[in-house]
């Protein structure tokens, strides 16, 4: 049975927007064609796979999907076809959320490999193609009402339609990573299987023997009941050997654990973004993953979202110390933190929950106080450019000021508002317009 959703989502690329991808990636528009539909079951399955996490992330992905559909993304479909930083950007996130970064590169791969094209170019197509899946995945649950028990369902439903759509000899190029760490398990389990039936047997046939030779003595020593001591002893030890060897082995998973342990820490997946809604005041709510115990350097013990500023603004600080500060443009791009709970009200009054946030982010300077940051203020593009501009400059400031506060203040490069600039949504809907009113920071330097 065919998927009735890759099959919509297939639709959208038409001839002209294939030609254009294929001018893109410089692959020719039968190329380009065969290859989206590899791409389009295939993320469509990581969407699948996503929200067999559980319950929190059918409810990310509901609210994403549908904040894709609502910010008219389907407006201007031809606009997702041309390369633009705003939707490689939005496919880049959403790629990483569903597959991880490291995965990303290895099905990007796999996808070139089955149609003849080169990996940059599947990774580019792939980027082109999540964000219309996502709204397309959107408009299916705006039109038939589903709610987070309802797309669950739904994911169940149509995974086996999933599975089908996706050619086999792409889900063979991208899968042999999966499929080789599943049989090194299997492997290993029955390696320890049988060294333990093997101990087992051993040692049991031992105890037999020694049962038989050794005569048994009663306290006055004429023979009685103590011939089994020996054997008991024995089977113990047998007991022990066992338990030593499954603990060893972990029921014959301990290398796979480790070696998927080290490809995570490798991989180092970005956290999946918090949902959110647009509220009447004009403001943003956003709902947070599970509550994690942020501990610091200086014994400060933060209690705040896994996937909220913090957290992020704690992984980035430990990144940059590993590894160096990122000030290539790309790194300077993407190195921004929105404080999601640090939103305006009106001019410069604060919303409910701007200031926990601040304190937040003043004791996670204090504990790391070779770090500096910056302040970036934003607006919407309603009104005049020049006085948005303005606002977004008092707002970053006024920020700053208050983090300075805490005593943190040489830690603090000079705040910016760019005011309009760099929109993260789409400014012809309302959700999207309170999306880009927002402060950010960045971390500008470390030192150990």
């Amino acid at each position: 049975m065919n998927s009735t959703i890759v099959q919509s989502i297939l639709s959208l690329f038409n001839a002209d927007a294939t030609q254009s991808m294929a001018n893109q990636v410089g692959e020719t528009p039968d190329k380009v064609k065969g290859a989206i539909q590899s791409i389009i079951p295939l993320i469509m399955k990581g969407f699948t796979s996503k929200a067999a996490e559980g319950p929190e992330a059918v409810q990310g992905l509901l609210g994403t999907a549908t904040s894709a559909t609502s910010s008219s993304w389907f407006t201007n479909v031809s606009n997702w076809f041309t390369g633009s930083n705003e939707m490689m950007d939005k496919g880049k996130d959403i790629l990483h959320d569903i597959f991880g970064g490291q995965n990303v590169q290895r099905i990007a791969d796999g996808v070139a490999k089955q149609n003849n094209i080169q990996p940059e170019a599947a990774h580019s197509l792939m980027q082109m193609a999540a964000p219309l899946a996502l709204a397309e995945l959107g408009r299916h649950i705006d039109t038939n009402n589903l709610d987070v028990s309802g797309l669950a369902s739904w994911f169940t439903k149509e995974k086996m339609n999933l599975e089908a759509a996706v050619p086999a000899a792409v889900t063979a190029a991208v899968g042999t990573g999966a499929a080789a760490a599943a049989s090194t398990v299997s492997n290993a389990a029955s390696t320890a299987t049988n060294a333990a039936s093997n101990i087992t047997n051993s040692v049991t046939k031992a105890a037999s023997n020694a049962a038989a030779s050794v005569p048994d003595y009663n306290d006055d020593g004429k023979t009685g009941g103590n011939k089994w001591l020996i054997p008991l002893l024995l089977l113990l030890v047998a007991a022990g050997l066992i338990w030593w060897f499954s603990k060893g082995c972990n029921g014959g998973k301990t290398d796979v654990v480790v070696a998927d342990t080290a490809a995570k820490k490798a991989e180092a997946p970005a956290m999946t973004l918090p949902s959110f809604k647009w509220n009447a005041d004009s403001t943003i709510s956003y709902t947070y993953g599970d509550t994690i115990s942020l501990k610091l350097p200086n014994g400060t013990d933060l209690r705040v979202p896994g996937n909220g500023a913090e957290a992020m603004l704690v992984n980035k600080i430990k990144e940059a110390m590993d590894k160096g500060l990122d000030t290539s443009a790309e790194g300077k791009k993407n190195g921004w933190i929105n404080l999601y709970d640090v939103q305006f009200a009106k001019m410069l009054d604060y919303r409910e929950g701007a200031s926990a946030q601040i304190n937040n982010v003043q004791a996670i300077l204090k504990a790391y106080p070779g770090v500096h940051i910056k302040v970036g203020g934003y607006t919407d593009n309603t009104g005049n450019a020049d006085a948005n501009k303005k606002l977004s400059q008092q707002r970053a400031e006024k920020v700053a000021t208050d983090l300075g506060a805490g005593g943190i203040a040489g830690q603090l490069d000079k705040a910016e508002g760019y005011g309009d600039q760099f929109p993260v949504g789409d400014n012809a809907t309302t959700a999207g317009r309170a999306q880009n009113r927002r402060v950010s920071c960045r971390i500008t330097s470390v030192t150990k």
